[in-house]
């Protein structure tokens, strides 16, 4: 499990860190994107988000967040840039 997170975190840095021209998003923003998520994809007992890790690309500014969801019920990775998919 450790080793697949750890490629999809790698995998998802590189894509985001090799992208042209984008904006940062706020972790405010990055939230509300984790919450609709949460809310639409059946987490019926859904009632926090934390974030646990923000990812830093090369040049220092955030690639990607990750939230827990109710701190036991899984995770979620939202993009730090607008030019990708947010989740």
């Amino acid at each position: 499990m450790q080793k697949a997170l750890f490629v999809l975190l790698l995998s998802f840095g590189l894509l985001i860190n090799s992208t042209g021209y984008a904006d940062p998003i706020a972790i405010s923003d990055a939230k509300v994107v984790a919450t609709n998520f949460c809310q639409q994809n059946g987490f019926a007992n859904f009632s926090s988000l934390s974030l646990i890790y923000t990812a830093k690309s090369d040049d220092s500014l955030a690639a990607f967040y990750i939230f827990n969801i109710n701190e036991r019920d899984g995770y979620v990775i939202v993009a730090a840039d607008d030019i990708v998919t947010p989740i």
